[in-house]
């Protein structure tokens, strides 16, 4: 299925909003592996997770949102052009600088990157070893999520 470096980089944002979250506009539209990736993390957030040891329960499932998945796509592009692999880009912008760029309104934002692996499984997966990104995805702040890939 990712074949390339170019297609291998998988973004996840996930944010707590001001507004009233809005239904997914785009999700049905999506690469596979991003459905499937929104999939297993609401899966995961249904079921309750370990994350480092620490028992999180059940949360709520999170909501699709637009603009954060054009700003985890846009930051996935921009890992792959300028060949870097982190939170931070080299000019020091930081996720909550790239949602608002994207007119999100925000309150507490975090992300989930993922880098050559070949389905959502072994990203969501991946994710859930890492205790970081594991309480990202069992954060019950978080409500909204977007996802991008190249």
């Amino acid at each position: 299925m990712l074949k390339l470096f170019k297609q291998t980089l998988v973004g996840l944002l996930f944010a707590a909003a001001f507004q009233w979250p809005l239904q997914a506009q785009q999700l049905d539209s999506a690469p596979v592996i991003i459905q499937e990736t929104f999939v297993l993390v609401n899966e995961i957030r249904a079921k309750g997770c370990e994350c480092g040891g620490v028992w999180y329960p059940a949360v709520q499932a999170l909501i699709w949102n637009d603009k954060l998945a054009i700003a985890a796509e846009k930051h996935a592009a921009d890992m792959q052009d300028r060949g870097y692999f982190g939170h931070v880009t080299p000019d020091g912008v930081k996720p909550s600088q790239r949602v608002e760029a994207e007119g999100y309104n925000w309150f507490k934002v975090g992300e989930n990157i993922a880098w050559l692996q070949k389905s959502a499984q072994e990203v969501v997966g991946d994710w859930l070893k890492s205790p970081g990104h594991c309480r990202n995805i069992m954060n019950q702040e978080f409500t909204e999520t977007g996802i991008g890939k190249v």
